[in-house]
């Protein structure tokens, strides 16, 4: 699957090339047993939920105003973000 990676940031990921970043990890780190997220779009869509189910990757989902479950994940997701648009600008 080809993805373009010169999108540039946005609120928004499409689900394929979210697939596709997560290929890429796969071969470098390998297959997790779980994939750990928010309810984000980005996240739950088809494309990543087939990609999921065809990787026998099990999901669990940080239900909305919990980030406590998840707070390495919430604090990286903001660092990004902000180093991101921080780039963009």
């Amino acid at each position: 699957m080809e993805v373009d990676r010169k999108q540039p940031a946005d609120t928004l990921l499409p689900g394929l090339w979210v697939v596709g970043e997560l290929d890429l990890i796969i071969v470098w780190r390998g297959r997790p047993a779980m994939r750990v997220s928010h309810n984000g779009t980005e996240l739950t869509g088809m494309a990543v939920l087939r990609f999921s189910y065809e990787r026998r990757i099990e999901r669990h989902y940080i239900p909305p105003c919990k980030p406590t479950q998840n707070a390495f994940s919430y604090r990286f997701n903001a660092r990004l973000r902000d180093g991101l648009h921080n780039e963009t600008l």
